[in-house]
Formats: structure tokens, C-alpha cells, sequence
């Protein structure tokens, strides 16, 4: 399972070291290369709790096999990609398969490990941190030696390990359930609703005018996701506090690490530091954050610390971040690029075993996939939202770091929300 569901945060990465190489060779501007990350985003947002549900129905270690399968289709399409319309049909196909595996390996493991839940999630945190982490500095050398293609092209070998070893090892499924149908009209309704907030908020002067066929959308997809037999979201999964915080805190959480992975290789190559450098500091940040997630799981399975407290300790530790940058010349120190990108990436950690485990524990364990589909699209809806805010976020600093820091400060509000006590054993077993 971690094999494949490294790749989703070792693409996410990558990709930010890479726009500047599919803009200029293939004659786009930064705001058009961005809807290569920005595509990607919208339909994991989509896809993953429509495969999460399917999961639930008809097999998690099917689906998560047949997503990898997918994914790898979209690597080899995206390495032969000669224009834009194909690269982002590419990177759609790529989020198809990532969203299917990413939410049936976490259902998996919600099976497979029901009382150790938080420190088997802090090993597959530290796992896919890696993969973040090696995406920068990795994609950087690919693009300097074999141009921005070989980032779809290293794929390839995880993936086929993934699904020759995935077919032996992988446990089965339980018999299939009545054939049941899935909610399409609403994942349909979803992107049309994703879609429609991500062009108004690249360009208000240009797309405010969705604004209003996006508020009806949400207005409709509400009432048919109440009605619908199989809905895409569970609307009731949100009645439970500890499913709604911690779907809120992962929200707020990714928009502000996304928001930072994209902007700073911008920001460091406008003042002309090397892109080799600019995949050093990223691979701190992401280090960082590999170690912090570890030890956030073992603050948590020890029983040291509850996940609310968890939570507002890790966000506090990105406002401290930005208090940093606002204070320190980062556009000419490349060592105060590093210090705040290291703290931003401690505080970015700490927290996300919490918010993960809170939110799958708050569901049946039937409902895993589904719990774990709508979570990952609330983490997607924040890294929609760093993306789509590029463009007008990249020219103004002092406005960027302003959002940073308001984000960071909704998270602390956030974490009062949280569940207490820690759930026992029995309650992660039920």
C-alpha cells in the first residue's frame, strides 16, 4: 500500500519544481501551466470520495489495484504530452488513479490495524513526507538533466511494484455487496462546483460571474446528496463534531502547505536563486515535516498529548513561521528561506495524524472508504484553493504572508473542537 500511495504526495511536489519548464517550453504563461497542478487538484477533489464509496461496495483492494493500473496509464500519457490539453488530460487521468488508491489504502488500513490506527497512520505519514520531500530535489535533477518529462516517466517503476506486488500480498476482499448504484450526478455536481470557484478565484475581473451558477450548484448538490441512495458525500458523516473538525483542520491545514510548496520556487527563482538551491529548502521543509508527522503519531499513541491540543500546537507553530518570514529577509538569505520553510514544515507535520485519525475513527468501519474519500477531498479543496490563489498571491508578498497567517490562526480556533478524551482501544476496535 505505501508504495502506491507515496506517489500522490511525490507527484504533488514535483510538479511545483516543474512549471516553470512546461511554461517556457511549451509557450505558456505561469497562469496557464498552473492549471496542470490545478486540474490535478479538482479531480482528486472529485474522485476520491466517489472511490472511496465504490470501495465500500465492491472492494477496497480492488479498487486500489485498478487505480494504480490508471495511474500509471496517465504517467506515460503525460511524459508524451506536446501541448497543454494533453498534458491536463494527463494529470486528470494521474489524480483518477491517485484519488481511487489514496482513499482505498487508507480504508485498508483502517481494516487491517483498527487498535493501532494512529501509529500505523504516523508510519505511512513518514512515508509519503518522504515522498514529498524527495519530490522537490528530485524533480529539480530530473528537469536540469532530462527535461520536465522525466517527472511522469519515474512513475512508472513504483508503479508496476505496486501492482505485481499488490496482487500477491494485498488482503482480500470481503464478498461483494449488492450491486448498488454510485452517486455520478453528484460528483458531477461536485466538480461543476470545484470548477467554478477555482476560475472566479484565479480571475474575479474575468470569472466573478460563476459565482452565482456555483452558488446554485451548491444549493442543489446539498438537497440531491440528502436524497441520493449512495450519495458522494456523506452529509450525515458531518453531524459527528469529530468528522467535521478535523475535515475543517486538514482544509485549512493543506491550503496553507500547498500554498507555501507553490509559491516559494516562484518566488526564490524571481530573485534568481538556483533551482538545484530551490530544491534543497523545499526538501528541508518536507523532511521536517516527515519527522514531525512521525513524532505527532507517537504523542498520540503514547496518550501524551490529545489531538486538539496536537492540532493547535502544530498551527501555532506555522504562525510562528510566518512571524519569521515577515521578520527575516528571505529574498536575499537563502539561510532564512531555510529557517522559515524548516518551521513552517515542523508545524505542518505535527498535526496531521491527528486530524486523519479523528476523522476515520469518526465513521463506521463500514464506512472507512467513504470517510476517508470525503477527507482527502477536503484536503484537496485546500490545495484548490493555494492554487487558484497563485496568481494574484504571487506579486504581493506581505498579502501572501497575510493569509498564511490567517490560516494558520483559523486552525488554532479549529483545534477547541476537538473530540476529548482520546478514543481507547475499545472504541478504535468498534
Amino acid at each position: 500500500m505505501l508504495t502506491g500511495m507515496v506517489l500522490v504526495p511525490l507527484n504533488s511536489t514535483m510538479i511545483a519544481v516543474g512549471l516553470d519548464a512546461i511554461a517556457h517550453q511549451l509557450g505558456l504563461s505561469v497562469a496557464a501551466a498552473v492549471w496542470v497542478v490545478s486540474a490535478y487538484l479538482i479531480t482528486m477533489a472529485v474522485v476520491q470520495p466517489l472511490g472511496g464509496k465504490a470501495g465500500d461496495l465492491w472492494g477496497h483492494r480492488r479498487l486500489f489495484l485498478a487505480g494504480a493500473v490508471v495511474f500509471l496509464a496517465g504517467s506515460v500519457m503525460g511524459a508524451a504530452a506536446a501541448s497543454l490539453p494533453t498534458l491536463i488530460v494527463a494529470r486528470c487521468m494521474q489524480a483518477l488513479g491517485a484519488g481511487v488508491t489514496a482513499t482505498n489504502g487508507s480504508a485498508l488500513l483502517r481494516r487491517s490495524f483498527p487498535t493501532t490506527l494512529s501509529q500505523v497512520l504516523g508510519n505511512v505519514g513518514v512515508v509519503q513526507s518522504l515522498g514529498a520531500a524527495a519530490g522537490p530535489l528530485l524533480g529539480s535533477l530530473l528537469i536540469a538533466r532530462f527535461g520536465w518529462p522525466s517527472i511522469f516517466w519515474v512513475n512508472l517503476p513504483v508503479l508496476a511494484t505496486t501492482i505485481l506486488w499488490g496482487w500477491r500480498v494485498l488482503p482480500p476482499d470481503a464478498p461483494r455487496l449488492p450491486a448498488r448504484p454510485l452517486d455520478i450526478p453528484g460528483a458531477v455536481g461536485l466538480g461543476g462546483i470545484l470548477v467554478s470557484a477555482t476560475l472566479a478565484l484565479k480571475n474575479l475581473a474575468v470569472w466573478a460571474w460563476l459565482l452565482i451558477p456555483g452558488a446554485l450548484a451548491a444549493i442543489w448538490f446539498v438537497h440531491h446528496e440528502r436524497r441520493a441512495a449512495e450519495p458522494v458525500v456523506s452529509l450525515s458523516l458531518f453531524r459527528r463534531p469529530g468528522f467535521l473538525v478535523a475535515n475543517g483542520s486538514i482544509l485549512a491545514a493543506n491550503g496553507f502547505m500547498y500554498t507555501l510548496l507553490l509559491w516559494t520556487p516562484l518566488f526564490l527563482r524571481a530573485h534568481r536563486v538556483p533551482l538545484t538551491t530551490v530544491g534543497v529548502i523545499l526538501l528541508g521543509f518536507s523532511l521536517m515535516s516527515s519527522g514531525a508527522a512521525f513524532g505527532g503519531s507517537r504523542l498520540l499513541s503514547s496518550g501524551r498529548m490529545e489531538r486538539g491540543a496536537l492540532v493547535r500546537l502544530s498551527f501555532a507553530v506555522d504562525a510562528a513561521a510566518i512571524v519569521l518570514a515577515f521578520l527575516l529577509p528571505t529574498a536575499t538569505q537563502v539561510g532564512a528561506d531555510m529557517l522559515v520553510l524548516l518551521t513552517a514544515g515542523l508545524g505542518s507535520g505535527l498535526g496531521t495524524v491527528a486530524m486523519q485519525s479523528t476523522a476515520l475513527l469518526a465513521a463506521r468501519r463500514d464506512q472507512a472508504g467513504t470517510a476517508s474519500g470525503v477527507y482527502s477531498t477536503s484536503r484537496y479543496l485546500g490545495s484548490i484553493l493555494a492554487s487558484a490563489a497563485l496568481s494574484w498571491l504571487v506579486p504581493l508578498p506581505p498579502l501572501y504572508l497575510a493569509v498564511l497567517g490567517a490560516v494558520a490562526l483559523l486552525g488554532i480556533l479549529m483545534s477547541f473542537g476537538y473530540p476529548r478524551p482520546l478514543a481507547t482501544s475499545r472504541t478504535l476496535s468498534a
